[in-house]
């Protein structure tokens, strides 16, 4: 009993522990919080309840942190070489990371063995290395079994999402009904819709000759100022009535993107809930990130500006990024007569900001004495080993071609093809690796990648060679590539690309699309790869459907059929 009671605490927290890496990208995500909790709730009761138990065996080995041992994979049941990490004596088990595949599990101690016991109880087994096909095939049945919970969680997140829904067209159904009943309040939703004014103006941004004057060598930076003045009417209902966000006017700094201000009437979260929140937010734009430098005044009723709020430092942003203050003014504080801030109930927001879209330098005509420190070129000389097949130790066969290569750098820099080359596998006896599933030029991308660390050319492939940096572990490349399609993303392809985020665990690119669905949800929504997307990812509809739920804003606006 003790022994089943260690196993199912081992597996709640290595359960524990992958819902905080996932949180780790997703702070945010009620779905994983909830999740979270669950499971810690669950480790106190079962640790109750192993305390109450008598013990059974006690371990026939002292072990302590670095030991080598052999221990059984959850996963497939079969026993491999493992490194203690840490070890809980409370509830008698043992952090471990097995050796060559990078896999930590917690285990109960007395599973573990000594690594000469381990192996001599393996050979008497029967068992022998796995070939490249077995190990194949036991990573289809893992996937197999991996897929069969996501599909049932994935099935329970659906049915939670569809009742997220009802809720949220019931409540607008509400919104809108309350609306229909008096005229006087049709004539505030038209105030509130029509009532407000916008000004925007860009003018001219350059550095002083002064500063010119004193440097030696400086960086020309072309900046574009921006100054934007939003004017809203009958802001008392809207701080009292409205949970949701308010847009203004959109805008652009330069030719390809655009922006808007955000106010969220009371706050975005708990800590903000007694505040106006104001932001800065970017809608589209060809080129990402932008950086921007901003900051936002309230004008008075003499039309004084108040003490400004400033970002502290210049901000990147991205498509759907919204940047500002959850915590700009107090509500009570803007709705006292005494400040004079709503002069007859009118709230003038003031944001004035600088994009800084590129640099270039300028060159240096001084006498001044200077030495020029080279680059270092280690990964332009690795680079030469890769493309001249200097001194290598291993062939890689792609669709037929032939490629040389050298076993110490892909194992320094694949998990995987460190995990092939330490394992008695038939590549690593023949030191020949046969690769089916990658094209030529994706293959030599990925290359490219391994041996100098740089960026390669993606052009129109950065898809399939996303898929490869998956495949092999290679995490810089994948964010290199989920970066060169978060710059690429349009409404064409934006349900395609929200594909491949959830397909390849890419959580900053899924954020980003589903940001850029919900700003473009009509035209995105009309396109062949959304349809087909519906069809095959019924899961990623729903995810993209509760995203534009949350960021829906001017519930007291009627449907536009309706409006008259």
């Amino acid at each position: 009993m003790s022994e089943d009671l260690a196993k199912q605490l081992a597996s709640y927290k290595a359960q524990l522990q992958q819902v905080e890496a996932a949180l780790s990208g997703n702070g945010e995500n009620e779905d994983l919080l909830k999740l979270k909790k669950d499971l810690q709730e669950v480790i106190e009761l079962t640790k109750e309840l192993l305390s109450t138990q008598p013990s059974e065996t006690q371990p026939t080995h002292s072990w302590k942190v670095g030991d080598k041992c052999m221990a059984i994979w959850s996963e497939d049941g079969q026993c491999y070489e493992a490194e203690i990490q840490e070890i809980d004596e409370e509830n008698g088990t043992a952090a471990i990371t097995f050796a060559g595949y990078g896999n930590v599990e917690v285990t109960p101690l007395l599973n573990l063995k000594p690594v000469e016991e381990g192996r001599k109880a393996k050979e008497d087994s029967g068992n022998k290395p796995m070939s490249k096909k077995e190990m194949i095939a036991q990573q289809h049945e893992y996937k197999k079994k991996k897929a069969l919970k996501k599909a049932q969680r994935i099935k329970e997140l659906e049915q939670e999402r569809e009742d997220q829904k009802v809720k949220w067209q019931q409540f607008n159904n509400r919104a809108y009904s309350k609306n229909r009943k008096g005229q006087g309040k049709r004539r505030q939703l038209q105030v509130f819709h029509f009532g407000s004014s916008f000004t925007f103006k860009l003018p001219p941004g350059e550095m002083s000759q002064d500063t010119r004057d004193k440097t030696w060598g400086y960086k020309q930076f072309n900046m574009h100022n921006f100054s934007c003045r939003w004017t809203i009417q009958n802001f008392r209902f809207i701080l009292e009535e409205m949970r949701d966000s308010i847009r203004s006017p959109t805008f652009s700094i330069e030719d390809n993107d655009k922006w808007c201000l955000r106010i969220h009437p009371k706050g975005v979260d708990e800590e903000s809930s007694n505040y106006l929140s104001v932001n800065l937010e970017l809608l589209s734009s060809r080129k990402s990130p932008l950086t921007v430098w901003f900051k936002f005044w309230i004008i008075n009723a003499k039309g004084e500006k108040n003490e400004p709020v400033t970002s502290p430092k210049h901000l990147n942003f991205l498509p759907g990024y919204q940047r500002g203050y959850k915590m700009f003014i107090l509500r009570d504080f803007l709705l006292d007569h005494s400040h004079g801030l709503l002069p007859e109930d009118h709230f003038t927001l003031l944001c004035v900001g600088f994009l800084v879209p590129y640099s270039y330098s300028i060159p240096d005509n001084s006498t001044e004495p200077r030495i020029q420190v080279p680059k270092g070129p280690l990964g332009d000389d690795l680079g030469e080993l890769w493309k001249n097949s200097s001194f290598t130790d291993c062939c890689l066969v792609v669709a037929g071609q032939e490629f040389r290569a050298h076993k110490a750098i892909l194992a320094a820099r694949s998990p995987v093809f460190r995990a092939m080359f330490e394992h008695d596998t038939e590549e690593s006896r023949k030191n020949r690796i046969e690769i089916h599933d990658l094209k030529p030029e994706v293959f030599k991308a990925m290359m490219d990648f391994i041996y100098t660390g740089k960026e390669p050319v993606l052009h129109s492939m950065a898809d399939a060679v996303l898929a490869a940096a998956d495949k092999y572990g290679l995490e810089h490349l994948k964010v290199m590539c989920e970066s060169a399609l978060c710059r690429d993303l349009s409404v064409q392809n934006a349900a395609h690309t929200l594909v491949l985020a959830d397909r390849h665990s890419t959580g900053q690119l899924k954020t980003q699309v589903l940001n850029f669905i919900t700003a473009h949800a009509s035209e995105v929504s009309q396109t062949a790869s959304w349809k087909l997307m519906v069809d095959s990812c019924p899961h990623l509809v729903a995810e993209a459907y509760s995203s534009l739920a949350s960021a829906q804003c001017n519930l007291l606006e009627p449907p536009p059929n309706r409006l008259k």
